[in-house]
């Protein structure tokens, strides 16, 4: 085993292979076949790394063919290794990465990603820091020095681990030894991968131009109340020897407005010429600043009692300051900025206050520094922390179960102003926010450390002059029902505001969950579907329109299944319904995506509907896991690596599927009878079909209107909460005595989509009738709560609407007499036998029966499961033998 492991690892590159024994005695072998065998009782450890000399250095190192981790098991990391390994097969699946190899070390595991073949160590160290950064973003408890370390050495499996003598504990391997190439990893990994490139050209970009660029200007005035010499070039407005003079020209010449300075202060001397003082000053230029020892060599007596000598080499030195943003301008609505202006509605520019920043920071267009002035015996202190002009613009708490967010606001390369929100907990992470960073070009800073620090203060000091705000980081309902968010809206009863979005949404979904068009035109698409044969259609939109009201209710998810012959118009209903709130792409859920993305979809959309298309093609094991999900309106609960529990989010809203097949026909196996009795599933027939005339113009519509239906409803909705719960309890109450309670998820969306329905229909939203889409709604469910009855149940059932249905056509016989108590009327479709003028058994013709079955929606092959004994039977006096289902004792004795 120890020799196969070694072989994979180092494969045949040339070079020098390291063990470690003992007490770190090291050893080197260009050939691993010379490998002791590691049987003496000594620890023993290895480096995958290939050396290019006998010396265990990185910038040594030559190649390796592994990417590895190192995880503890021990107190503030996993409790055992099966914590350890179940929290490693996570986070590789959430990553997406390749399977690895993982040696149980005695005290932990080591994860190994074993290469087909080499890489260099250039290469190696790029993707091991990305591997590093996608372990600390996942909060994979690994030792990330270790994952980095090109010259690391790690436990030979096979061996023992002594570090406790008296019990030493083996070295294994867990897992067979797999390999991957290093595409498979490094595309895997591709989005750390572009954050540490990001980093590296920051670092390289910072030392090729050192920190003290760009430089900050100087201020005059400021210089001359500190500087003596300077003092008496400005008091004396110029007359002084020339010698002095030019020396202080040496000093305005990397001043603001030096020139305008210099003219001013040399005014005041007899001899004072413009265009003389204009030719000096573009000669003094070429050889500023002027130094102290300069000053101290033509005036000596002027730097006399400096405080600041040997301090300083230069008055300029005095004079740090920095050029100031006046002022900071608000954004448009959609978060842009329009030529640095937001017009308001009355036209007036609006202006904000110059950037806050904390104490002792200071913003300006050169960037971010700490400037502390000057003292009586102290020089001013400058420290360069970032080269944009970057300051904190907000902060926001979080809703419940969420992350609060900072928004930065900068001027880029280019002079233009930009803001984006990031969330606080990146700010623990130094290597994961400086790629955060490098997404907005914000890379030049001397250390990120730094440039997180003051951040924090930034924070600290907005909440200080700044009331409190909320960041949403899903839609629907706040948590004091208070609000209703939807896009970058929230509606409030009576008026709608601004809503601060979390990162965490979708940046592409928050635009699409936008208005666009107009009412008027978006309630065509409804008036195309007003015709009876479209009712399925219909009560999808009115469905869609009822989500927000399961919540109101205190009601959970519903899950609204569309099934039936491809090119009925299923996916277009849940189009024209998803439309009302945003464009129907923002809630689509693609069928093929994650369990995880299924969760995170679903909790963003909070409480507006979604749909998923070709749901049969969801794999049969997430298929009942979602539909249950979907409905009770909550993710399961997974442990987190520190044992705790963690609420992966809730919903209350719509969930649409729609498919070809009906998907409660699928097997117990499949689809078991919990998770169908949630889903209200509406036929699409041939008879129901869309037409490409009437679609063709709906899905033109859709993507030109969208959105501001919704909006309108929800404004109703926000002042009327109360009164529009109670009508919705009083549809449930009315409905749910009449089907099975299993299916009261389906009363609740039904009763939901009815009184939507009326209110959009009294705003005028909607253009359709709804009557009977809700009527047969309800025939729909009825049937489904019937035909979820025990199969017995449903063929009592189903004989006894046969024989009232045909009672005149069902004679009675009794079989003493031979003679018949009652003869049918016209076709014969059973007979009654009696027994001593008791009923004893019915007879009924399989293939009648077998027909009525089909006509109620019953699988008709059942009967024959059900009712094993057949019988030729003259039903009539006159007719012949017909082969015929014969019951006994009768159904309900």
């Amino acid at each position: 085993m120890t020799q196969d492991f070694l072989d994979k690892i180092w494969g045949d590159t040339e070079g020098y292979r390291c063990v470690v024994s003992g007490k770190m005695r090291h050893a080197f072998y260009q050939d691993q076949s010379q490998v002791s065998d590691f049987k003496s009782q000594l620890d023993h450890w290895f480096a995958p790394t290939i050396f290019n000399s006998q010396t265990r250095k990185a910038e040594n190192a030559v190649s390796s063919k592994a990417f590895y981790l190192d995880i503890d098991c021990k107190e503030g990391s996993y409790e055992g290794i099966t914590d350890a390994c179940a929290a490693v097969l996570s986070f590789i699946e959430d990553c997406g990465l390749p399977s690895p190899t993982i040696v149980r070390s005695g005290n932990g595991i080591h994860v190994y990603f074993v290469l087909d073949k080499p890489v260099q160590s250039s290469r190696w160290l790029r993707t091991a820091k990305a591997l590093q950064l996608a372990c600390i973003e996942h909060g994979l408890k690994a030792d990330h020095s270790v994952t980095k370390d090109i010259a690391r050495i790690l436990r030979v499996p096979g061996t023992f681990n002594y570090k406790d003598p008296k019990n030493p504990k083996p070295v294994e391997l867990l897992t067979d030894i797999t390999e991957c190439t290093y595409e498979q990893l490094e595309e895997a990994l591709s989005e750390y991968v572009y954050r540490v490139d990001l980093s590296d050209v920051a670092k390289e970009e910072n030392a090729r131009f050192a920190i003290d660029l760009p430089n900050t200007p100087k201020d005059a005035g400021q210089i001359a109340e500190g500087c003596g010499q300077l003092r008496r070039f400005r008091d004396s407005q110029g007359n002084l020897p020339e010698p002095h003079w030019y020396a202080g020209l040496g000093v305005l010449a990397l001043c603001v407005d030096g020139e305008e300075t210099a003219q001013a202060w040399s005014s005041g001397h007899p001899n004072y010429s413009k265009r003389a003082t204009a030719a000096k000053f573009e000669r003094a230029k070429e050889f500023a600043p002027t130094t102290c020892s300069k000053f101290a060599e033509v005036n000596p007596d002027g730097c006399k009692g400096c405080p600041y000598a040997g301090k300083i080499t230069s008055p300029i030195q005095l004079g740090e300051t920095l050029t100031a943003i006046d002022s900071v301008y608000i954004p448009t609505q959609d978060g842009q900025f329009t030529s640095g202006i937001y017009t308001a509605s009355n036209n007036t520019p609006e202006k904000l206050p110059p950037p806050l920043a904390p104490e002792p920071y200071k913003v300006g267009k050169e960037g971010v520094y700490i400037l502390i002035p000057a003292t009586d015996t102290e020089p001013p202190v400058k420290e360069a922390i970032l080269f944009h002009p970057l300051w904190v613009s907000r902060v926001m708490s979080a809703e419940l179960g969420g992350s609060a967010e900072i928004e930065l606001m900068w001027d880029d390369q280019w002079g233009e102003r930009q803001s984006a929100q990031f969330a606080v907990s990146l700010l623990s992470s130094p290597q994961v926010f400086e790629g955060a960073l490098g997404e907005h070009i914000i890379t030049f800073f001397p250390n990120i450390r730094n440039v997180i620090t003051y951040i924090k203060k930034g924070i600290q000091h907005w909440a200080k002059h700044n009331k409190k705000e909320i960041v949403y980081g899903k839609f629907g309902f706040t948590e004091d029902r208070a609000g209703f968010v939807i896009g970058t809206d929230i509606i409030r009863s009576g008026s709608r505001g601004n809503a601060n979005i979390s990162t965490r949404i979708d940046r592409d979904q928050l635009r699409r969950c936008s208005e666009k068009g107009s009412l008027d035109s978006w309630r065509e698409a409804t008036r195309l579907i007003d015709e009876p044969r479209f009712w399925p259609h219909r009560m999808c939109v009115l469905s869609c329109f009822g989500s927000p009201l399961l919540a109101l209710s205190g009601n959970e998810g519903s899950v609204l299944s569309l099934a039936g012959v491809s090119g009925g118009g299923k996916t277009t209903a849940a189009d024209i319904g998803i439309s009302a709130f945003a464009e129907p792409e923002a809630f689509n859920i693609n069928p093929r995506s994650t369990l995880k993305s299924f969760y995170e979809r679903w909790r963003q959309a909070g409480n507006l509907p979604v749909a998923i298309h070709e749901a049969a093609t969801i794999s049969k094991e997430l298929l009942s896991i979602l539909t249950l999900d979907a409905a009770n309106g909550k993710a399961r609960d997974t442990m987190t690596q520190d044992s705790r529990l963690n609420n992966s989010g809730s919903w209350k809203t719509l969930t649409i599927l729609t498919s070809n097949q009906h998907l409660l026909e699928f097997s117990s196996a499949v689809l078991p009878d919990a998770a169908k009795a949630r889903i209200l599933e509406i036929p699409f027939t041939s008879d129901s079909a869309m037409p490409l005339s009437i679609g063709r113009p709906v899905h033109s519509i859709l993507r030109k209107n969208h959105g501001i239906a919704g909006r309108l409803f929800l404004d109703y909705v926000m002042a009327h909460q109360d009164e529009i719960a109670c009508l919705v309890d009083e549809r449930v109450q009315k409905l749910e005595p009449t089907v099975d309670s299993v299916h009261r998820y389906n009363v609740w969306l039904i009763a939901a989509a009815s009184v939507a329905g009326e209110i959009a229909q009294a705003l005028g939203l909607i253009d359709f009738q709804i009557e009977d889409a809700i009527e047969n709604a309800i025939k729909v469910l009825k049937h489904q709560s019937d035909t979820a009855k025990p199969l017995e149940d449903r063929i009592f059932a189903l004989i006894s609407e046969y024989t009232n249905k045909y009672q005149e056509s069902i004679g009675a016989k009794a079989d003493a007499s031979n003679g018949w108590l009652t003869p049918p009327r016209g076709e014969a479709r059973g007979r009654v036998d009696f027994v001593a003028g008791i009923q004893d058994r019915i007879s009924i013709p399989v293939k009648m029966l077998k027909q009525f079955a089909m006509e109620e929606g019953l699988d008709a092959r059942s009967l024959d499961e059900a009712l094993p004994t057949k019988k030729n039977v003259r039903l009539s006096a006159v007719g012949t033998q017909v082969h015929c289902y014969v019951i006994s004792p009768w159904p309900g004795d």
